[in-house]
């Protein structure tokens, strides 16, 4: 799976439920062994995320100044919130007078399609201050 591209944590996800299934094969009597067990999965390299610093993030909004991706990218920058928690956004979670917003949920990507889903953890569920540029940004847009 590595040879053909597949990243490590890929290749582990699927290591670990090979796994599972010939253990439980294993119980049932299917097969004398997990082969799965004697081989450890691939080791995944902690990955540093890179911060932009405050150059970057001023450069990046001066080049979107206007553009239509704007509000989105500034509250993604001012936030740090996910892809799939800014898409799920409402405008009943965010309370510009208080200079909050509350993160309430998700969207998932399915093959049936997207859908709303609450975020994984309680600790995904929180608020989140607004910067004053920022709340002053959403009441213009």
């Amino acid at each position: 799976m590595l040879t053909q591209g597949l990243g490590p944590r890929t290749v582990g996800h699927a290591h670990r439920l090979l796994r599972l299934v010939l253990g439980c094969a294993v119980k049932n009597g299917a097969v004398a062994r997990n082969v799965a067990a004697v081989h450890a999965a691939p080791a995944v390299e902690g990955q540093e995320i890179e911060v932009l610093t405050t150059e970057q993030i001023a450069a990046v909004l001066a080049k979107l100044a206007g553009h239509a991706l704007y509000p989105i990218v500034a509250l993604a920058l001012a936030t740090g919130m996910r892809r799939g928690e800014l898409l799920a956004l409402q405008w009943g979670d965010v309370d510009l007078d208080a200079s909050t917003l509350r993160v309430e949920r998700s969207v998932e990507e399915t093959r049936a399609g997207l859908r709303l889903k609450p975020p994984k953890t309680k600790r995904g569920r929180r608020n989140i201050a607004l910067p004053t540029e920022t709340v002053a940004m959403l009441r213009a847009h």
